[in-house]
């Protein structure tokens, strides 16, 4: 014990080595981002204006854009630092999952208590030197009990082997003993270092702090050492506590998930048979009646030792249920985490190159529309969640901080593809003016007028009323007009005299472009001209893919609202398939208890 107690010590002095600064920050990786980025943005798009000296005025639209990202980085770090120093002791278990912690203790008290009287000094004074004699105050040893006269049978201490041929007391059996002690007080006394707790007391000690707990780790590791421990006291343990945890075990067993359960239940009942505890076992699952063979101390230790192993196998896969509710969490928060730090420095390189202040708001809406619709998926998620008994080991709340991230972040990337997409195949989806076709009229010595119609300001620019236009070569038959260009439409003719042509483009809509006469206007696209009879053409506008300046303006791109709000749901679909896998997790867990 004296041992035991230097170990826990000198384990006490490394573990407060670790001042939880680094898991502490780690566990406010998300809100950091949040501050960044937040900060980034207003200082981009504050305007000019605020700043009353025109000097710094200046001086702020010239260097926003280095300034912004910078700063945001820079409160971001100097925030996260002081907090994680002034709330360092938030990465101790009881702070981390105070219900995990509330578990273990319970646990470990009662394990505690068992050890202290069970295992009270390291050469198992009280123990008897053999396994096979039963401890102080079982029901074997019970002065009239039915089992006395077995018990009497199997004391092989009292008359020592007088046949040189008969087999004396198993040494290993004194050993085994030993060793399972030994077993229960090591990871006792590890357990109690973790969570701060002083065996053989009620005090409290100081606790550990560390990633392991902030990452759950620490929480598996410190529920696979209590059940070692206390499967450990199986062999030492008084008999009816053994059958009492067995047919605990049992109702554990029926109807659980775990592999070769039907095989544990017959090593368990015949186990229980042999230890004499038939009575408690349902008639129809009771084995065959056992011969004195199965009595003696060689079958009671291996009953003993076939009882510990159903007890492991049990919480083996309890403990890798918890293993892997721990890992999806971590996989989640390391996927948003490195997800958030690519989100920003995009933000940030958008920023460098000067994007529109006006550009960024509307990424920002786009993102916002996202991570709302994606929290109220996690309200659907969350209806449908089983297992609320069992603890998820920070998974809920991982799913809840990254979610609306990874959400906000599809639909803005939603937005962008999906409006390039339909642009490259169907024409463009933004609702700026667009190109709007010339309905042109070829007649020889005729003049161009070209009104201005209202909302071509950058489209087409007018030629003024009576100007002439160049004069085109003669040809056998019809001749085309071709538009030089969207800006300024030009027209050339071909027939048997020099003539001029009129283009008068109109703001109808998209109406064909038509000649009349010897000349026939040809659109600038690469239609062909029906030919001289006048005959109107529709022509096809060419397919363009659209400016990110244009698909980040909501003047132009109102649809993107709706798009942010279909690819806000994205996001759910993997979570949902992660949730459905933690609830399998957690109802292994529930089948898995009595009930």
């Amino acid at each position: 014990m004296i041992e035991g107690d230097a170990r826990a010590t000198q384990r006490t002095g490394t573990a407060l080595s670790d001042s939880g600064f680094s898991a502490t920050l780690l566990n406010l990786a998300p809100y950091l981002l949040t501050l960044a980025t937040v900060v980034t943005v207003v200082l981009y798009i504050v305007p000019a204006s605020v700043l009353r000296s025109d000097e710094r005025a200046s001086w702020w639209s010239d260097w926003a854009n280095y300034t912004a990202p910078l700063a945001g980085l820079l409160v971001a770090a100097v925030v996260g630092v002081v907090a994680a120093w002034l709330n360092r002791d938030q990465a101790a278990p009881d702070r981390v999952q105070p219900r995990s912690y509330g578990e273990l203790c319970e646990r470990w008290s009662a394990l505690d208590a068992r050890v202290e009287k069970i295992c009270p000094s390291a050469n198992l004074e009280g123990l008897g030197g053999d396994a096979a004699t039963p401890p102080v105050g079982s029901v074997a040893t019970a002065p009239g009990s039915a089992a006395a006269p077995e018990t009497e049978a199997m004391d092989t201490t009292a008359a020592p082997a007088t046949d040189p041929t008969t087999p004396g007391p198993d040494p290993g059996l004194a050993l085994g003993r030993e060793i399972a002690c030994a077993e229960a007080r090591v990871h006792r006394d590890y357990i109690a270092t973790e969570l701060g707790l002083v065996p053989g007391s009620n005090e409290r000690g100081p606790r550990t702090t560390g990633t392991r707990w902030v990452l759950g780790t620490g929480f598996v590791d410190a529920w696979t050492r209590l059940h070692a421990a206390e499967a450990a006291l199986f062999l030492v343990a008084p008999v009816e506590l053994v059958i009492g945890a067995a047919l605990h075990d049992e109702m554990r067993l029926k109807g659980s998930p775990i592999q070769n359960a039907d095989d544990q239940l017959h090593k368990l009942r015949w186990a229980v048979h042999v230890l004499g505890g038939t009575g408690y076992l349902t008639p129809a699952s009771q084995p065959p009646a056992i011969g004195a063979e199965d009595r003696t101390p060689a079958a009671l230790t291996q009953a003993r030792v076939a009882l510990r192993g159903v007890r492991l196998a049990i919480e083996e896969f309890r403990d890798a249920r918890r293993d892997a509710l721990v890992r999806a969490r971590n996989n989640l928060t390391w996927t948003g985490m490195v997800t958030g730090i690519l989100a920003y420095a995009l933000l940030g390189t958008a920023i460098l190159v000067e994007a529109p202040s006006e550009a960024v708001v509307t990424a920002l809406v786009f993102y916002l529309v996202g991570a709302v619709v994606g929290l109220f998926g996690q309200l659907g998620i969350n209806a449908h969640s089983t297992g609320e008994t069992e603890d998820d080991f920070g998974l809920s709340q991982a799913r809840l901080l990254y979610s609306p991230m990874l959400s906000g972040l599809a639909a803005v990337g939603g937005v962008v593809t999906t409006t390039m997409l339909y642009a490259t195949l169907n024409g463009p989806i933004l609702t700026a003016p667009a190109d709007i076709p010339v309905v042109a009229t070829a007649t020889t010595g005729a003049t161009a007028t070209t009104p201005s119609p209202t909302g071509l300001a950058g489209f087409v620019t007018p030629i003024a009323t009576g100007a002439t236009l160049p004069a085109a070569t003669a040809s056998a038959g019809a001749g085309t007009a071709s538009p030089a260009g969207r800006a300024s439409p030009t027209a050339s003719a071909t027939a048997r005299a020099t003539a001029t042509a009129t283009v008068t483009p109109t703001a109808t809509g998209n109406l064909p472009r038509t000649a009349t006469g010897t000349a026939t206007a040809v659109p600038a696209s690469g239609a062909t001209a029906p030919g001289p009879t006048g005959t109107p053409d529709e022509t096809t506008p060419a397919l363009e893919i659209p400016a990110l300046r244009d698909i980040f303006d909501l003047n132009q791109d109102r649809f993107g609202l709706v798009l942010a709000a279909i690819f806000g749901l994205t996001p759910g679909l993997l979570i949902d398939r992660l949730q459905g896998q933690a609830n399998r997790y957690k109802s292994d867990l529930q089948r898995t208890n009595a009930q």
